[in-house]
């Protein structure tokens, strides 16, 4: 968990597809739909991000709801699996843009 939340700190604009497989292993969950989800390494690798997303844009104290941290949550893994595919790279952590994106289900 140290080196996950060094890397968010040192590359908040960092894209996709320059994750390393070493992080990528760590913070991909094996199964979306898995029960407790909220309760993984995974999962707290993603809020620490989210957080300092927030941090960054001053809205740490502003309410989110769950159903878009959910949301939120499922394409950043959307993203993570989608690494070594020939698509345009996002960044990754840059949050406040994820809504801007469609995605069947999500």
């Amino acid at each position: 968990m140290k080196l996950s939340r060094k890397f968010i700190n040192e590359n908040p604009d960092i894209t996709f597809d320059k994750i390393s497989d070493e992080l990528w292993k760590f913070w991909i969950v094996d199964d979306i739909h898995a029960k407790d989800l909220h309760l993984t390494h995974e999962f707290m690798v993603f809020l620490y991000a989210y957080e300092q997303h927030l941090k960054k844009k001053g809205t740490l104290n502003s309410t989110v709801v769950s159903e878009k941290i959910a949301r939120h949550f499922t394409f950043f893994q959307i993203l993570l699996a989608i690494k070594n595919e020939p698509v345009k790279p996002l960044k990754i952590f840059d949050f406040s843009k994820y809504d801007r994106y469609k995605i069947n289900g999500v």
